[in-house]
């Protein structure tokens, strides 16, 4: 007898990791170049990217976090395209409807 899979655990396929690691979203820097020009405050950009990709703003925890890598990375696109990396990666993306 097969065993249900966990809804909650989400389990990514090789395809999916494909597209997202050559997609020209992910990729390139253009898309978080555009949030950038239009916020000022690096906590502004990651509520931004929050909303788009989750659909909610960042926890306190979550925006305390994310601020921290983006101050240490030598290039602040960098910082914020990791974070879109792993908002896109994540169970919450994939499984929220």
């Amino acid at each position: 007898m097969l065993e249900e899979p966990d809804p909650t655990e989400y389990q990514v396929g090789i395809p999916q990791v494909l597209r997202l690691m050559n997609s020209p979203m992910t990729n390139s820097n253009s898309s978080i170049a555009r949030v950038i020009k239009e916020m000022k405050a690096p906590a502004e950009v990651i509520e931004q990217l929050y909303l788009a990709v989750l659909s909610r703003k960042p926890t306190a925890d979550e925006q305390a976090k994310m601020l921290t890598h983006v101050q240490k990375q030598s290039d602040v696109k960098t910082g914020y395209a990791d974070i879109l990396w792993a908002m896109l990666n994540s169970s919450e993306f994939a499984l929220n409807r």
